[in-house]
């Protein structure tokens, strides 16, 4: 009877009976970068025709074995003991993520479907891809390229050019080793001083929704497009440009 309440699309499966959603349910568990995946994903249902509309987020709560553990290894800040603790992304005296928690969800539609039904449209997804960077979980540092030009398969389904980008929300988190290799991941795309959320909101599964979000607030604000990037340890990577409405 436990079991199936512990597996980790048990979540997913109950939102999907309580809402009575039929498409496909996907879990995503990938620390740093689950949220925007689980966009970007729902994105291409939608392109391929799969689904009309599409819930996806993230969600993290804080718990105390699993923050103990990860302190007693050292995985937090301040990491090894150095420096004061506090999350730094991209910062040169970074050491380490802070925890949080919560949950964003957004809801992703055809245009035709969220015309037929009279939905404010806040933004649009104009490009979307992942791809795996295979590196070993906890090397440090990782200087992996990207051969599948995540970033730039991204901008070329939404016609833009890096130098049109108004803003990039990147996964930074604290972790030197994960912070430094997405700054060099974005500088071969030609993308440079990316914003992090997790400094206000602590590192949890909920962000990386939280930052597609907020790239679509900014578009319908008139801020231009933005790039929304993730980055696991695992070699995860993923990346959406969001842009105003059309």
């Amino acid at each position: 009877m436990i079991f199936p309440n512990t597996v980790m699309n048990s979540m997913a499966a109950v939102i999907a009976i309580a809402v009575g959603a039929k498409a496909p349910s996907i879990t995503l568990n990938q620390a740093t970068v689950a949220g925007d995946l689980a966009v970007a994903r729902g994105a291409a249902l939608i392109a391929d025709g799969r689904a009309d509309a599409v819930l996806a987020g993230g969600v993290d709560e804080i718990f105390l074995d699993v923050y103990r553990g990860l302190a007693a290894l050292g995985a937090l800040s301040p990491m090894r003991g150095q420096g004061r603790e506090g999350c730094r992304p991209y910062a040169p005296d970074h050491n380490g993520p802070v925890l949080g928690e919560g949950a964003t969800f957004v809801v992703l539609e055809s245009l035709e479907h969220a015309r037929e039904r009279g939905a404010a449209i806040v933004a649009e997804v104009r490009g979307s891809a992942w791809a795996s960077l295979p590196v070993a979980p906890h090397a440090a540092p990782v200087r992996r390229r990207d051969g599948s030009r995540t970033v730039r398969r991204a901008l070329e389904q939404a016609g833009l050019a890096p130098s049109a980008l108004a803003r990039c929300y990147g996964s930074g988190n604290g972790d030197p080793s994960l912070d430094d290799w997405e700054l060099a991941l974005l500088a071969e795309d030609g993308i440079h001083d990316p914003v992090s959320l997790a400094p206000r909101f602590g590192q949890h599964g909920g962000l990386g929704a939280l930052r597609v979000a907020a790239g679509a607030l900014a578009a319908r604000a008139g801020a231009g497009p933005a790039l929304v990037h993730g980055i696991a340890r695992g070699g995860c990577r993923a990346a959406l440009v969001i842009g105003e409405a059309a």
